[in-house]
């Protein structure tokens, strides 16, 4: 087992100079685990501050989900954005449904597949199907690694030719209050069969903490840093879930 951790370790961590997420970046590290207690709503938004000729923007996302059983949750997903002008422009709908395949119970670890289908309504973006693989590992009492392969193919009239990939990685600790902190870090490295020089791909870093208030409220507070050229400097996330 201590010879696994090693290999998984050392596969993350060459994932960690190399993280991207969009501008207003609204998505997380999420968790391979599912249970019947997930039924809930959650708000996120994510901020970009004015950089040079590109204008602030704000991205808003809501989405709610539910357990279908104990390994298998849907949930559905609306994203919109503030333009320049104050109006709230509405980005895409979005329908997931993940299916957990192990557990750390039975073999060392939890893994999932989510299956995803997107409405793009910007006029500018193609409609997408995609297949995600994530896995979620814990060792040393209170730490925990995630990472997740994405695969995202384009469909509708401004489809884009190849599959679009991408990887997701956070290491997190739990603090003795039950809270978090973890370091996120998000890559795009553009579509099959060729994905270009790294600075053309979109690489972003940051930190995240987590919490939760007492009326059971839970919230997310973190932000992001480009360390490519075609990622964007900085960029604000928070987020607030509630479970019913």
């Amino acid at each position: 087992m201590k010879a696994f951790y090693s290999s998984y370790f050392t596969l993350l961590l060459s994932l960690f100079p190399c993280s991207f997420v969009n501008a207003q970046a609204t998505t997380n590290v999420y968790s391979s685990v599912i249970n019947l207690e997930q039924q809930g709503i959650e708000y996120r938004a994510a901020f970009v501050p004015e950089d040079g000729g590109t204008d602030s923007r704000f991205r808003h996302r809501l989405h709610y989900q539910r357990p279908l059983k104990e390994n298998l949750r849907w949930r559905g997903v609306v994203q919109g954005s503030d333009t320049v002008n104050g109006d709230f422009d509405l980005d895409f709908f979005q329908a997931e449904l993940q299916w957990q395949i192990r557990n750390s119970s039975t073999h060392g670890w939890d893994s999932a597949l989510r299956f995803d289908a997107r409405i793009s309504e910007d006029d500018v973006n193609a409609n997408q199907i995609g297949v995600n693989w994530s896995n979620q590992f814990n060792f040393a009492e209170r730490w925990q690694a995630r990472a997740i392969l994405l695969t995202a193919k384009d469909l509708g009239d401004r489809k884009l030719s190849g599959v679009l990939i991408r990887t997701w990685t956070q290491l997190r600790y739990r603090l003795l209050n039950g809270s978090t902190v973890a370091l996120e870090m998000f890559n795009s490295y553009g579509r099959t069969p060729s994905f270009g020089s790294y600075e053309r791909q979109k690489h972003n870093i940051g930190p995240l903490y987590s919490g939760q208030f007492s009326n059971g409220l839970r919230y997310n507070v973190g932000m992001l840093f480009g360390v490519s050229h075609a990622s964007t400097e900085i960029d604000f996330r928070f987020f607030l879930n509630k479970s019913f």
